[in-house]
């Protein structure tokens, strides 16, 4: 059996071929994948069904549901350049505002912490991504570092501020 976590409001689980065609409805959306420097626009079947691989294949990669509807997804993943975990997430556009961001991210957190030898997470996000900074901070995380990352969904390098959360 798959790993769930269950949170006041969600499910943070893999998702399955049935979802292929939720995640591509919600990601092939500008407002979502400008943010996003591994997610490409316009977000096609192709692509999810890779992610759909990332996930059989990366134990602490997931979607976020409520109840079996996905809203959302979230990892922590190798980027590139660093050996590194990295926190990722992303909410459908139409679930912003509820404090979902940080509940999963909540979740996933501390699951890594209490079942993994993890003790640092890093997370980043673009310069100008207002709403991702506070998320962040009201986690815990520290920022530590600026520089920037390619987008895939811009095409283009983007400024990008960089954070860590110890294990307390």
């Amino acid at each position: 059996m798959s790993l769930e976590l269950i949170s006041k409001n969600l499910v943070i689980k893999k998702p399955s071929k049935e979802h292929l065609n939720s995640l591509v409805q919600e990601l092939n959306n500008w407002e979502i994948s400008k943010w996003l420097v591994r997610v490409s626009y316009p977000y096609k079947y192709e692509d999810a069904i890779k992610w759909l691989r990332l996930t059989e294949n990366n134990e602490l990669c997931f979607n976020i549901f409520i109840k079996n509807i996905l809203i959302g997804g979230i990892s922590l993943d190798t980027k590139e350049n660093s050996s590194h975990l990295e926190l990722g997430y992303w909410i459908s556009e139409k679930y912003w505002g509820n404090g979902y961001a940080q509940e999963s991210c909540l979740l996933l957190i501390k699951y890594a912490f209490n079942n993994t030898s993890m003790s640092i997470i890093h997370a980043s996000h673009m310069a100008d991504n207002n709403k991702s900074k506070k998320i962040l901070i009201n986690l815990g995380f520290k920022e530590i570092g600026k520089g920037k990352k390619f987008s895939i969904s811009r095409g283009e390098d983007v400024e990008d501020i960089d954070y860590e959360l110890l294990k307390s």
